[in-house]
């Protein structure tokens, strides 16, 4: 991925790793997010929790639009939480 202005993506949503690892999943997910925001308008990165390193990947969105369309996309029923509830 290109060099983006951290600022400019600034809505976030933690994704957790499944046990067997996103298989192709992920690869579906990049393309959506590609086609959907742009290759500028999105970022990711490993976002370990609890000290374990690839247990979770955030995702960063330039719009708050585009981070409840990936929500409403890829969370197979879950619900988002808010910060205050992690």
């Amino acid at each position: 991925m290109a060099e983006r202005n951290p600022q400019a993506l600034r809505w976030r949503v933690l994704v957790a790793v499944p046990p067997g690892g996103f298989d192709s999943q992920l690869r579906i997910m990049r393309a959506w997010l590609d086609q959907s925001c742009g290759r500028q308008g999105w970022g990711c990165a490993p976002a370990g929790t609890g000290g374990v390193v690839n247990d979770a990947v955030a995702f960063y969105f330039a719009d708050r639009a585009a981070a409840l369309a990936f929500v409403d996309r890829f969370s197979c029923g879950y619900r988002a939480a808010s910060p205050q509830r992690l």
